[in-house]
């Protein structure tokens, strides 16, 4: 049979990306069910959460579960720990076909990838839905996806690892938190206050002074803008990562860009640069589809402008630390 060359271009795509799949399995020590293939995507959500682990944090008091070590605010007390995936808190349906993931928000838990990830892009799509929990029946509708995860599981709240946040929350999706140790400079210009029960926080502009959070404090850099879609409607989040750089976009637009990205060591910090992945549930419930990720080998020019990524990410120079007010 003669060498169709085409053949091969159709495929090679396809061969790269179970090559990077492998590598990211391979580094991690973890092995896992294949996810479906399509074109250069590849699927993390399948009907038996094969790809992910669970760890459940701290019940709160109202929860009807059998456990002495309930808390108040979904923090204070003992987690249920690895495993417990308790009254269903993260559970798959399928529409169409096609897996769907059910966040019932209930307790404050993590749906944590088994294996580690670097130089990727993320896409999901999720819509809120109507319940609410304690502590946060009177709070805005809140998740979040976590990349860049390591350390042990339940290091910060009692529930979520070591990471970097890209906000999901009612008219603040893409906003940057820092989730325990990690570190990250944001371009920000002047602070805002989201709502009036919060302290004025910066906010991202992609021409705006580089800046550090200050190490210690779970620092914040919001989104500009709020994109998201009217509730009950599907939304896109995507989260790129290239080395020590990432971006957040919502619905199509950028909406921050972090550069530096370090972990705390010792009286220093060294570059963070792959992790796990977890999806939050944290006192509301919300549904997850097209939880997919390829390779990126580096941001495309358009996306690297908007996020003020100037491809520096070996500079040296340290800008002002941001304190929370």
């Amino acid at each position: 049979m003669q060498f169709d060359p085409m053949l091969l271009r159709n495929y090679l795509p396809k061969i790269g990306i179970l090559l990077w799949l492998l590598a990211c399995a391979v580094a991690s020590g973890q092995t896992s069910k294949a996810g479906a293939i399509n074109g250069e995507w590849w699927s993390l959500l399948d009907q038996d959460l094969s790809r992910w682990e669970v760890f459940t944090g701290v019940p709160h008091t109202t929860v009807d579960i059998d456990w002495d070590s309930k808390g108040n605010d979904g923090i204070t007390g003992k987690p249920l720990g690895l495993g417990r995936n308790e009254r269903g808190i993260f559970t798959v349906i399928m529409e169409e076909g096609k897996p769907v993931l059910r966040v019932s928000g209930e307790i404050y838990a993590a749906l944590t990838t088994k294996e580690e990830y670097e130089n990727y892009h993320l896409k999901v799509e999720f819509r809120w839905s109507e319940k609410k929990w304690p502590p946060r029946l009177t709070e805005k509708r809140d998740s979040g996806v976590l990349y860049h995860c390591l350390g042990k599981h339940g290091a910060f709240w009692n529930v979520f690892m070591h990471s970097l946040e890209c906000q999901i929350q009612e008219d603040d999706c893409g906003s940057f938190y820092r989730v325990g140790s990690t570190l990250a400079k944001v371009p920000v210009d002047a602070a805002l206050k989201l709502d009036p029960k919060q302290k004025l926080r910066p906010k991202f502009n992609p021409d705006g002074e580089l800046r550090e959070l200050a190490p210690g404090k779970s620092g914040t850099v919001l989104s500009p803008v709020s994109n998201e879609k009217p509730h009950g409607e599907w939304n896109t989040i995507e989260v790129m990562t290239v080395g020590d750089q990432a971006v957040h976009i919502v619905n199509g637009r950028v909406v921050m860009g972090l550069q530096q990205i370090r972990q705390e060591k010792g009286d220093g910090a060294v570059p963070l640069k792959r992790g796990r992945i977890q999806i939050q549930s944290e006192g509301a419930e919300l549904f997850y589809r097209q939880i997919a990720i390829r390779p990126l080998t580096e941001f495309p020019e358009a996306i690297a402008r908007a996020a003020g990524i100037r491809h520096q990410s070996n500079d040296k120079r340290f800008g002002h630390p941001i304190q929370d007010k």
